[in-house]
C-alpha cells in the first residue's frame, strides 16, 4: 500500500518509463472527464477506440480497474462472477488517490504505476 513516503509518480515519470521501454507516446492533456460523455468531448475527435475506466472494489477491499469500450454496458451485477469477486462497488475518491494516486474523473489504465503492490 502506498504510504506518504511513496511519492505519486507523474505523467513525466511515465512517459520516461515508456521511453526506456521503447515506446513512444503522443499525448492530450485535458481536464479531468467524470463521464464517458464529458471525455468525448475532449478526446472523441481521436481516432481509435474510447474507453472508460471504473475503478472498483469489493467488500473485502480487493480492487480492479475496468477499461471497457465508452459505449460498452458493464453489468456491474453479472461482472463479479466473472473476475471472481465479491458485489462490487466504485471505489472512494480516497482509495483512489491512496492506491493509484488519482482523484476521480483522472483514470486511466497507466495509473498502475502507482501501485507497486500490485492491490488492483
Amino acid at each position: 500500500m502506498k504510504t506518504s513516503a511513496d511519492p505519486v509518480k507523474t505523467s513525466e515519470d511515465l512517459f520516461a518509463r515508456l521511453g526506456e521501454l521503447g515506446i513512444a507516446t503522443t499525448t492530450v492533456t485535458h481536464p479531468p472527464a467524470f463521464t464517458v460523455e464529458e471525455g468525448e468531448t475532449y478526446v472523441g475527435h481521436l481516432p481509435g477506440v474510447h474507453i472508460k475506466n471504473l475503478f472498483l472494489c469489493d467488500a473485502k477491499k480487493k480492487m480492479w480497474l475496468v477499461v471497457a469500450p465508452w459505449d460498452r454496458r458493464i453489468d456491474l451485477k453479472a461482472l463479479p462472477a466473472k473476475i471472481g469477486a465479491g458485489r462490487l462497488s466504485f471505489g472512494s475518491a480516497d482509495r483512489l488517490l491512496r492506491v493509484l494516486g488519482v482523484t476521480p474523473g483522472s483514470v486511466t489504465p497507466f495509473t498502475v504505476i502507482n501501485d507497486p503492490a500490485s492491490q488492483v
